[in-house]
């Protein structure tokens, strides 16, 4: 009955857009068991037609008040839980045992600290920690908080979903200020961090590299590096590397 309800919950928590549900079953479909795919499927579907009755059997009671979605990535779905304040609910650790969510809690914190430390104005301080979710606040989860940036674009840096760096995005930076100079210098840290550690800022997202008007400067959102000999890691290095040249040529 408890890997039942933890199924369910699993589907409930994680499938808030149709993106993320896409992603729920397609985590399904690459279970090996066939007879165990098939369950789990039925139960995924029973969980995304109808959340509201399923929700409280499997204790998830959700807040009264409205809590804003802003997006989801590989193992983040990212609440905004005021005007200053966004919650990152680690989906690695829906359903995992007190001293997992920890571990996962620590290591999130030691890659931040890293990232920090080489990118210290590029990347906004946040803190992670073994607490409430932000709508179901009787489940405990791994949650990132760090603050909310409003007046901000996406820097939109590369030509479509490729790593190739877009000239024509480079040379508008030219305009802004100092926007090039900063560019140069998280590209030039970026890669003696991948080097050094063995860890590359992540740039993949569509808005994990953003500018914020309010203050003239680039920002990298995700506060977590990803490793640098796996393939998010590696095409993320990629970028880096295609920025670097086309920087020179816009220098």
């Amino acid at each position: 009955m408890s890997h039942i309800s933890g199924v369910l919950r699993r589907s409930v928590l994680t499938s808030i857009t149709p993106r993320e549900e896409a992603r729920r079953r397609n985590e399904i479909m690459r279970l090996s068991n066939p007879v165990k795919r098939l369950a789990v499927l039925a139960l995924h579907e029973i969980a995304i037609h109808y959340p509201d009755q399923v929700s409280p059997l499997v204790g998830l009671q959700p807040r009264s008040e409205y809590i804003q979605v802003l997006g989801a990535g590989a193992d983040t779905i990212v609440y905004k839980v005021s005007d200053q304040i966004v919650n990152k609910v680690h989906k690695s650790s829906i359903g995992a045992t007190e001293g997992r969510m920890e571990q996962i809690a620590a290591r999130k914190l030691k890659l931040h600290g890293l990232l920090r430390c080489a990118l210290p104005e590029f990347c906004p301080e946040q803190t992670t920690y073994v607490g409430e979710h932000p709508v179901y606040p009787k489940l405990p989860v791994v949650v990132t908080e760090q603050s909310f940036k409003s007046k901000i674009t996406a820097a939109k840096l590369f030509v479509g979903g490729t790593n190739k760096a877009s000239l024509p995005a480079l040379r508008l930076l030219t305009e802004q200020g100092s926007m090039l100079d900063q560019l140069a210098t998280f590209v030039t840290r970026g890669q003696e961090l991948a080097l050094q550690e063995g860890y590359v800022p992540d740039v993949m997202g569509p808005r994990n590299l953003i500018v914020d008007s309010s203050t003239d400067s680039l920002i990298l959102l995700d506060g977590q590096p990803l490793p640098a000999h796996l393939k998010g890691g590696m095409n993320s290095f990629s970028r880096l590397q295609s920025l670097a040249v086309a920087l020179n040529k816009v220098a």
